[in-house]
């Protein structure tokens, strides 16, 4: 046998693919290390990353001090997104603030496994811009390189598909299998869990018996008890989710802290609850309330796909009554699928008549105003409001809820616009310009209707792509993100729809500039006499935008922006119909009263004359606080004191008891009635006489519920949505003469079943 020759040891290098790159060895450079579970954490594929590879990277050159060790992103999957990994945006920062000049990993898959290469190509890109190496013990990545740098792009994509694609097809194709069997079997497989749950992930109890409520919903109670507060504030503002999304931001309750209220050992929590900008932690969307209040995992059923597949599965926090108190207010269906003819969504108004029953025509400015809000300009929308039966001009923010920030009545904005519209078209627009400008608008309303166009052309084939990557796909979260950007496509897809809708009824306006066209003198001169949609049209061709600021005492200040580049302003002072404007005394009493009484009554009566509902409004813009809610037996929204006390005096004088409690029950006789007088068609004076001591908001919910039918609107000349058949007597100052009431049982303010007044 021939005797062994020894070799010097080798030591290893790698050189990069075709061509030759120098190591940045005088930058320090980034090992970066992730796990795709935590229950992988400390197995070989650790050690490979963290030691071996920062054993590599010295052999290479790098001095133990120029080592950047990552490892954040322990139980992180590699199809997450670089701002949703702790380690990857840290990585993503030190790159693109020039602080390192190599990222050395395990594997191009430790990365990414982006099947989309959308992340890949950012990542790729930010390496490129600031010359930064990728460094895998198999190859050096240089994508700055001006030979090789495109080929290097393309292998490091490639390689990061192939992972995506591993775990598509091999990985996910058994586990997809195998949660799918957990899931049918009524058992946690992974992902989210309901607040007030935690899973017991004990196999074994203590005494060594197998465990039967592993991997099954248990509860957590510091968050149990809270969720059960919601589920009671929501039935006690009668199913208004705004409502009770409203009192739960401002007071609680508020839930814990998930990363200090922690399970006993052998329990696990995961729950995507935010920190909200007061520090608080709640359920923080309107959506996420249904999604709570209709959700049959609080009962002890087991929810697979959207079916009820196990009744009783695990343990309930929630009274199946309190729930389905709930579940009727959110719910068209039935937990079997079925219609639920319970179903009775929470109505705050009565729905509004049609364009055609209102007193006025749309406002003249609609599109063309804008307002400063958070520092950005934010379009103005108009919005009729029945309490005072006008349009008004209307900012609002959305955040979770439709919160109205100013508002103004339209018809006295619409005619100081009119009359700067006039004097300018009188002194500054002979007759050519105004021909030139009307064909300039037309000519652009075209131009925008053909590039709507192919924005839906382009839009479905998009969405058509995406519906045909489904058909590949079977990572759950692959499937998702497939998901949301589709519903994403789908609902720029009807925005654009409706664009194209809206701009298809701007070829009415067309037509009507057709007719001003060659109407130049009189449109000036017989102004008045047009119809709104002519002075419509001639607001659209002659104005760019009108910036709107709100002022003191309900003024609003406009700059009124021409196409000619020219801008006027004016400012136009209170215009609130019955509105009385606030002292500085005044707002100075009713901040320092509002602070320290808690009856609504005494704090009323300090203002005889202003209605609570101006009360209470002004008080919460004032000081961003409430001021005590109250019953309508204790002062209306509509009510002022002095007029609270003149139908007290009248109900004292007739005779007739205030209940104070739970609505009086409706009798078959009276039911009859109502429906009688429903299909009667009779008016809404005629019906709310015969219920005298009832509002006239249970009047016709009471109707919609045993007929499915609506009673006829009323406005604040009939009765208004509060009042009782006596209230509006008393409000009117009509003589009241009643027959001795039979019983007590009828109520001067009978309570809504609806509940009390927010």
């Amino acid at each position: 046998m021939p005797k062994i020759r020894y070799q010097p040891q080798k030591i290893e290098t790698t050189e990069p693919l075709p061509g030759h790159t120098t190591l940045p060895l005088d930058r320090p450079v980034a090992n970066y290390y992730r796990q795709s579970s935590l229950t992988q954490v400390g197995n070989i594929a650790t050690e490979m990353q963290t030691v071996d590879m920062a054993v590599y990277l010295e052999r290479l050159g790098w001095g133990q001090e120029q080592i950047i060790m990552i490892d954040m992103d322990k139980g992180v999957s590699g199809t997450t997104k670089i701002d949703e990994r702790e380690g990857m945006k840290m990585l993503f920062e030190l790159i693109t603030t020039d602080q390192i000049g190599a990222v050395a990993c395990q594997d191009e898959d430790r990365l990414f496994r982006d099947v989309t290469q959308i992340q890949v190509n950012i990542f790729i890109e930010a390496c490129r811009a600031h010359n930064v190496l990728v460094i895998t013990p198999s190859v050096h990545y240089d994508f700055a390189h001006p030979l090789h740098g495109v080929f290097h792009a393309r292998q490091f994509r490639f390689k990061s598909e192939m992972a995506a694609d591993y775990i598509n097809s091999v990985v996910m194709g058994r586990l997809k299998n195998a949660r799918t069997k957990l899931l049918q079997a009524g058992l946690w497989a992974g992902g989210p869990i309901p607040s007030g749950f935690m899973i017991d992930m004990r196999e074994k109890l203590d005494s060594g018996a197998q465990n039967p409520h592993y991997r099954k919903y248990v509860e957590f109670e510091p968050f149990a008890e809270i969720v059960r507060e919601y589920f009671n504030l929501f039935i006690a503002h009668n199913g208004c989710r705004n409502s009770t999304l409203r009192h739960i931001r401002h007071n609680g309750p508020y839930l814990p802290d998930p990363k200090t209220c922690i399970p006993p050992d052998g329990f696990q929590i995961s729950y995507r609850i935010k920190r909200q900008e007061n520090g608080q932690f709640y359920i923080c969307s309107r959506d996420s309330l249904a999604w709570m209040f209709s959700n049959a995992i609080y009962i002890g059923h087991w929810i697979h796909q959207r079916t009820v597949t196990i009744w009783n599965n695990h343990e309930a926090i929630i009274d199946p009554k309190i729930f389905f108190r709930t579940f009727n207010y959110v719910s068209a269906s039935k937990l079997s699928g079925e219609e639920n003819e319970h179903y009775r969504p929470f109505r705050m108004y009565a729905p509004r008549g049609s364009e055609a029953e209102r007193s006025e025509d749309k406002p003249l400015c609609i599109g063309l105003m804008l307002s400063e809000l958070n520092g950005e300009l934010r379009r103005v929308g108009t919005q009729w409001r029945n309490n005072i039966e006008s349009y008004c001009y209307t900012l609002v923010e959305y955040d979770g809820l439709t919160n109205r920030i100013w508002s103004r009545i339209s018809a006295p904005i619409d005619k100081a616009v009119a009359d700067l519209l006039l004097v300018k078209l009188r002194e500054t627009f002979t007759k050519d310009k105004w021909v030139s400008e009307i064909d300039g608008y037309m000519s652009l309303h075209e131009k925008q209707q053909k590039t709507q166009q192919k924005q839906l052309t382009h839009l479905k084939t998009v969405m058509d792509n995406l519906l045909a990557s489904l058909e590949t796909l079977s990572n759950p979260q692959m499937i998702a993100n497939v998901e949301k950007r589709y519903q994403e496509a789908q609902t720029e897809y009807e925005r654009l729809q409706q664009e194209m809708s809206e701009s298809h009824e701007e070829d009415l306006d067309i037509e009507t500039l057709r007719e001003l066209k060659v109407q130049y003198t009189e449109a000036i001169e017989k102004w008045d006499e047009y119809d709104a949609d002519h002075k419509r049209a001639a607001f659209q061709v002659f104005i760019h935008k009108i910036i709107a600021t709100p002022g003191d005492h309900l003024s609003l200040h406009l700059e009124i922006h021409w196409n000619d580049d020219s801008t006027d302003e004016v400012t136009i002072e209170s215009n609130a119909r019955h509105a009385r404007k606030w002292t500085q005394e005044e707002v100075g009493l009713l901040v320092k009263v509002g602070k320290t009484e808690k009856n609504p009554l005494t704090i009323a009566s300090h203002f005889p004359e202003r209605k609570w509902r101006g009360l209470r409004w002004k008080f919460h813009q004032m000081t961003g606080q409430h001021l005590p809610f109250s019953l309508t037996y204790d002062i209306g929204p509509e009510d002022t004191y002095n007029s609270y006390m003149r139908r007290e005096e009248l109900r004292k004088a007739a005779g007739i008891k205030r209940v104070t409690g739970a609505g009086t029950k409706w009798t078959p006789e009276e039911i009859d009635m109502l429906i009688e007088l429903g299909k009667a068609k009779a008016d809404p004076l005629t019906i709310a006489s015969q219920f005298p001591g009832r509002k006239w908001r249970a009047i016709r919910w009471k109707y919609l519920s045993e007929t499915g039918d609506n009673l006829p609107h009323s406005s604040k000349d009939l009765i208004l949505p509060e009042e009782t058949f006596f209230g509006y007597q008393a409000r009117k100052g009509i003589q009241v003469v009643h027959d001795e009431p039979d019983d007590n049982r009828v109520c001067l303010e009978g309570n809504s079943t609806r509940g009390p007044w927010p």
